[in-house]
Formats: C-alpha cells, sequence, structure tokens
C-alpha cells in the first residue's frame, strides 16, 4: 500500500468518525433542549408564574446572602 492510499483511507475514516461524533452530539443536543422545554417539539406551555431557582448556584447564593445580613457576635474592632 503506498502512501497515497493510505492518506485517503486516513481521511476517509477520520470523516466517517467525525460524522458519528457530530451526530451523537447534535441529538445529546436536541434531547437535552427537549428535556428543559426548549424547543418547539415537545416543549412545555408558557407560564406567567416565576419558579424559584434550586441549583447549587442558588443554593450558594442563598447562603452567601443569608450569611451577609446576620449581626457579628462580636463588636468590630477599629
Amino acid at each position: 500500500m503506498d502512501i497515497d492510499a493510505a492518506l485517503i483511507t486516513g481521511a476517509i475514516a477520520g470523516g466517517i468518525t467525525g460524522g458519528i461524533v457530530a451526530a451523537v452530539i447534535a441529538l445529546g443536543v436536541v434531547r437535552s433542549q427537549r428535556h428543559i422545554g426548549g424547543t418547539s417539539i415537545g416543549a412545555a406551555k408558557p407560564t406567567t408564574e416565576w419558579r424559584t431557582p434550586s441549583g447549587p448556584l442558588a443554593r450558594h447564593l442563598a447562603h452567601s446572602e443569608a450569611t451577609t445580613t446576620e449581626a457579628p457576635d462580636r463588636p468590630m474592632e477599629e
């Protein structure tokens, strides 16, 4: 097998592999958008009520906000 045939075979194999990877990523993105209602297919109907965030960032911010509003145990020294 000469070098040209090896390069062509490698390019074809790389193209097929890249196509498979792109298809898997695209399907994963579509699935995640459907899960959160981000597409018109299977999307949740919009409502006017607000949802309370419940993720780790919201918990962190709520915790840090609660700790900054409390009075200190001892007086501040100047």
